[in-house]
């Protein structure tokens, strides 16, 4: 099995990095000298990937206007801000029933080899549901996070996942946190079709059904032996473009 398409989710309106997303989407926000996107496109084609869909809503023609030229992609429309899973179900034609890595917009990974393809590996070697990034956090940052509860596989870099809580208000399970990048079966999309709009909401998220698919299916994490930079807030932006600058 060859895993040739990739997603990826920008379609966010990025309010935490106002008021610099008001020109720009927070996708597109220069690090050094490039945007966020190029490091995630960059991370994906030199994993393998061979089709590339951008997920966008706010500020859609300046991530048009930037990847116009370029073979490997092709922009969807969000047609309202409603939150990631939201953004992924209006890519099932494209992945069409194939098994796809998913990046968030906001989250650039560095490693010695690109995370994404030992994601990849690890997702077909073990015939699994889905393979993500994780990373060990601290107590006082797991409640901005998801929290999931894992199983050591032996003495290697590979955790089973059991369940993914979001943002834990309470003694969250472990210290573990999923990051932004996943390789996925084509299965997520018949849990995000068979649910409603939550009622206490305007966004479903996505990480709610990833905890589904982990309580049913064998969900895989793998430690990420790098470097994450979450470009969600300024302090990351600017941690970003200092490291990565130098």
């Amino acid at each position: 099995m060859k895993i040739k398409k990739a997603v990826i989710l920008a379609a966010g309106l990025g309010t935490r990095m106002m008021p610099m997303t008001k020109a720009i989407p927070k996708a597109m926000l220069p690090v050094v000298d490039r945007p966020i996107l190029d490091y995630i496109v960059d991370e994906v084609l030199t994993s393998g990937i061979e089709e590339i869909a951008i997920v966008v809503n706010y500020r859609k023609e300046v991530i048009e206007n930037h990847y116009s030229d370029h073979p490997n992609i092709t922009l969807i429309e969000q047609p309202d801000v409603g939150g990631t899973a939201s953004a992924l179900l209006q890519t099932k034609a494209f992945t069409n029933k194939e098994p796809f890595a998913l990046c968030l917009g906001d989250e650039i990974v560095k490693s010695d080899a690109p995370f994404l393809k030992q994601l990849m590996d690890h997702f077909i070697h073990n015939n699994a549901a889905m393979v993500t990034g994780i990373e060990e956090t601290t107590r006082e940052k797991i409640s901005a996070y998801n929290a999931l509860e894992v199983e050591q596989i032996e003495a290697s870099s590979l955790l089973k996942i059991h369940t993914i809580v979001e943002k834990p208000k309470e003694t969250p399970p472990s210290l573990y946190t999923s990051i932004g990048r996943y390789v996925v079966s084509p299965i997520i999309y018949d849990l995000l079709e068979g649910e409603k709009q939550p009622a206490n909401s305007n966004e479903l998220i996505l990480t709610d059904y990833f905890a589904e698919l982990a309580r049913e299916k064998d969900v895989y994490g793998v430690l990420l032996n790098g470097k994450r930079y979450d470009i969600g807030s300024k302090k990351g932006w600017l941690e970003a473009n200092i490291e990565l600058g130098v």
